[in-house]
């Protein structure tokens, strides 16, 4: 595999060159990036916490076995049929050399499984018992093997849906509108994030979180367990989605004379005052637990992702906007 193989990693190498030649501030944090990253991991995984939680998941091997063969299946089942959209629109797919897919495919759980590996190794050192480690390498090991050869030979069905500019919110063109906007930009993001906030997208998060609550959970905090996993995951796939956006509306945008400002304006505003008002529906939820420390808490936390959205957003269309000059 090595020999076939060779054409799509140096392919793949060459692209990031290039990205990293382009952009200066991202040749010159990757490392730092990195290495923040990896003190982050190293400095997390030696918490308490999160040696508690490991002892805990020793205890029930089964569930813990359940829970990585299907999210190992799930994950390999869809990033294998991405990962063969790629290759196909790959221009190395005219050559008559065989087609990597099992080393493509497999590259995300090895990282995935390596990292945690070495959050575990972490805890090891740092006082979790070597028979609590054992017992959660096991079965994390046992479902994630098999939770890969199912999603590799998981072929699901098409599904009957349409493309995700039907999700998009439509709006009667008026008689007296006769200048051009870029207001439906901010648009394109929300129907974004309706095609990834579907019931049966956002029940696969449900189900894992309503699986690791332990049995004798009231039903009232399950029910908050629930609304603050959607909560989150809808904030997610706001910000997710105007990044995304960000890049394929600057591509086409290219020949106008459309400013940078405007661009980042007409497509982060709409975004942003949904995370608002996500963020303030969850406020009013925390205050109704009558606890002001955690209210404070929150608000700090919704301060804090608001900026952050602002930031994330303003730096991918400054990034899309650059890339779109250089074709």
């Amino acid at each position: 595999m090595g020999t076939h193989s060779t054409p799509h990693a140096q392919a793949r190498r060459l692209q990031w060159r290039n990205v990293l030649a382009r952009h200066a501030l991202l040749r010159w944090s990757c490392a730092p990036l990195a290495a923040a990253l990896l003190a982050a991991l190293g400095w997390g995984a030696s918490r308490p916490g999160w040696i508690t939680l490991l002892r805990g998941c020793a205890v029930h091997p089964l569930l813990l076995a359940v829970l990585a063969l299907a999210l190992t299946a799930a994950g390999t089942s869809r990033h294998k049929r991405r990962v063969q959209g790629r290759l196909a629109l790959s221009w190395l797919a005219a050559l008559p050399i065989e087609t990597p897919l099992l080393h493509e495919v497999a590259r995300l759980p090895l990282a995935v499984g390596a990292l945690v590996l070495a959050a575990i190794g972490v805890a090891l050192s740092t006082g979790l018992p070597s028979a609590d480690a054992g017992g959660v390498l096991l079965p994390l090991a046992i479902g994630a093997g098999i939770g890969f050869v199912t999603g590799w030979y998981w072929r699901r069905a098409e599904r009957e849906l349409g493309p995700g500019s039907w999700y998009a919110s439509v709006r009667r063109a008026r008689a007296g509108t006769l200048r051009a906007s870029l207001r439906p930009l901010g648009y394109w993001a929300l129907a974004r994030t309706r095609v990834w906030g579907r019931p049966r997208v956002t029940a696969r998060q449900v189900l894992v979180v309503l699986l690791g609550l332990p049995m004798a959970t009231p039903g009232a905090q399950a029910l908050a367990a629930v609304a603050a996993t959607l909560i989150v995951w809808h904030l997610l796939a706001l910000l997710a989605a105007v990044v995304r956006v960000a890049f394929a509306a600057a591509w086409w945008m290219a020949p106008t004379p459309t400013r940078l400002g405007r661009f980042t304006a007409a497509l982060v505003h709409l975004a942003w005052l949904r995370q608002l008002a996500a963020c303030v529906l969850a406020l009013a939820a925390l205050a109704a637990f009558g606890r002001p420390a955690l209210l404070h808490r929150g608000a700090a936390l919704a301060g804090a992702w608001l900026t952050l959205c602002v930031i994330s957003g303003a730096t991918a269309c400054a990034i899309a906007w650059r890339r779109r000059a250089h074709g």
